[in-house]
């Protein structure tokens, strides 16, 4: 942390508790520190790493200029690291789920794997909030240009690129304001979901609903 950081790539630093992931994220182009359990000489566990960033706080080095992404299997040492770099004025975020379950993204073979996850984690941070997609890519047309329904798919892979979440069971968590919250009955997908559906289509199975109703009677 002696210099500023070459790129958005080398801004971020991925902090994580399994070597083999590590280098691959190192070997993807992206900078990874990995943490161990105990501070063996070699490695830092998450104190010492604490302890050092500390040490050299005031010092004239550029960790200020950096990002850090706490994503160690265990929660509550991403929980740890996170406190410290609030504490401390950093820029960080814990993303427990970034690596949870995925040891097999250790595995050379898996190296272009692990470089298409950061890279569309990084975009997604990276990408300014005010640039809205557009709903057309997200619609079927006819032949007249008039909207006639919703391209499913494209509207999950939207959502899976471009939006934080993960689901326990049946209950689905929404990351906001750094923090996942329990995103109660979906509400608050179901909204992001309506943001991308365009207005006319509401109008569409409204009008349908109604003809059914009429119908039936």
């Amino acid at each position: 942390m002696e210099t500023n950081p070459e790129g958005t790539a080398q801004t971020y630093i991925f902090l994580v508790d399994n070597q083999d992931i590590a280098l691959n994220i190192v070997m993807s182009g992206y900078q990874a520190l990995c943490l161990v359990q105990e501070d063996d000489g070699y490695y830092f566990s998450a104190d010492s790493f604490i302890e050092e960033m500390r040490a050299i706080q005031f010092t004239g080095s550029c960790q200020c200029a950096y990002h850090y992404v706490a994503s160690c299997s265990v929660k509550w040492v991403n929980d740890k690291l996170l406190t410290f770099f609030k504490d401390a004025g950093l820029g960080g975020k814990a993303v427990w789920q970034l690596f949870k379950e995925k040891e097999y993204l250790g595995k050379l073979d898996n190296q272009k794997e692990v470089e298409k996850l950061l890279e569309q984690y990084i975009l997604r941070l990276e990408r300014n909030p005010k640039e809205e997609p557009k709903l057309s890519r997200f619609h079927l047309f006819d032949a007249k240009g008039n909207v006639k329904g919703v391209r499913d798919m494209e509207i999950v892979d939207y959502l899976v690129e471009n939006v934080q979440f993960f689901v326990v069971g049946i209950t689905p968590y929404y990351y906001e304001h750094d923090v996942f919250l329990e995103d109660h009955d979906g509400v608050r997908m179901k909204y992001r979901i309506q943001k991308l559906i365009l207005l006319i289509l509401y109008k569409i199975e409204y009008s349908r609903c109604n003809a059914d109703s009429s119908n039936d009677k």
